[in-house]
């Protein structure tokens, strides 16, 4: 197992740290990758003095890889994420000196450019243009990876001073069925929220090539939710738009005539203006919502390429466990010591 942490400044690469330990966290969450490590500094190199040094918070971003080293010394390894430095700590304790950072994807970054002024976004502009243009606006170095397209157009939009534009980005971009996110290469995605309907993207069975080392299963109804209704607010003489999405399947576990009953996720937004938006958003909602209540947290050894949204096959016979899941939370650890963390949510294809 190797790792690598490369420390960049405007992209560019100044030098490489050797981490001893940490952790990478990538989860659906408005930032969705977070990362910790640590080092020793038995010089006190490191040691920030003043803002131009590479380590202080907000002064530069580490790119951190794990993978492995062949017997001919070649190596093959995966990017883990991009992430600023938030915080620096040093332990400097008898012979010893450590260093301890914590780390947020670019997405911190964005939350905290917050809009100095009321920004105005015109009635008529396409929804992926205008919130590419709301996230150049208050960071200008923003890389985007893929980013999908769309026919929608956006009403007369005024986001308050004081906003988030991250938050607030993602938060237009649901209301037309799409999320954002930084890639491990610290790129911003725009995709549309899609059900789980392709094959797994890995396997963790038992048997001889067993990844899976062992896990855990329980079953809950936090979050889960059959029927999506989606509204846009009404004017005082107009019906507000609706759009609904539910699974009317009889051979569904989660069918909404089923055993779980009509369990309704309702959702109204001031910028859903169409009947076709508020379909698109509540079958989004819906995507991202149903699936059988069970939950899978798996140790495994550790593959750095998984993703959220990944869909894993899980296959374990005493645990009566032989399906498929999706990643909704992964952690990664920076040392050889440690195994892989997965929890997953269980979908049913299809729906």
């Amino acid at each position: 197992m190797v790792t690598r942490a490369e420390v960049l400044l405007a992209g560019v690469v100044q030098t490489t740290l050797q981490i001893t330990d940490g952790n990478v966290t990538v989860q659906s969450d408005a930032i969705r990758r977070r990362a910790t490590f640590r080092l020793q500094d038995p010089t006190g190199t490191l040691v920030p003095k003043n803002f131009g040094d590479l380590l202080t918070p907000g002064r530069s971003e580490v790119k951190l890889w794990r993978g492995v080293q062949y017997a001919s010394g070649a190596q093959e390894l995966l990017p883990l994420g991009v992430f600023g430095v938030s915080k620096f700590r040093l332990d400097d304790s008898g012979t010893s000196m450590s260093v301890q950072c914590d780390c947020f994807d670019r997405a911190r970054r964005l939350q905290r450019a917050v809009l100095p002024d009321d920004y105005v976004i015109p009635a008529g502009q396409n929804y992926i243009t205008a919130v590419q243009t709301l996230f150049r606006y208050r960071y200008p170095d923003i890389i985007f990876g893929a980013v999908a397209s769309t026919a929608q157009t956006t009403p007369l939009i005024t986001l308050q001073a004081g906003k988030d534009p991250w938050g607030e980005g993602t938060r237009l971009l649901g209301n037309i069925g799409y999320n954002a996110y930084f890639d491990p290469d610290g790129r911003c995605v725009i995709q549309p929220v899609q059900a789980t309907t392709r094959p797994p993207d890995w396997f963790l069975t038992e048997g001889v090539n067993a990844t899976l080392l062992s896990l855990t299963k329980t079953l809950s109804d936090e979050q889960f939710f059959n029927h999506s209704v989606v509204t846009g607010e009404s004017t005082a003489n107009s019906t507000p738009f609706r759009g609904e999405a539910y699974d009317n399947n009889p051979q569904s576990p989660t069918y909404i005539g089923g055993p779980m009953g009509d369990v309704v996720d309702f959702y109204t937004s001031s910028t859903v203006t169409s009947a076709a938006q508020a379909a698109s958003v509540a079958r989004a909602r819906l995507n991202q919502e149903i699936g059988i209540p069970i939950l899978v947290e798996t140790q495994d050894l550790v593959h750095p390429g998984l993703d959220v949204d990944d869909t894993l096959q899980i296959t374990r016979a005493r645990s009566s466990i032989a399906d498929l899941y999706v990643v909704s939370k992964i952690s990664i650890p920076l040392t050889f010591q440690r195994s892989m963390d997965v929890a997953t949510k269980q979908r049913l294809l299809g729906v």
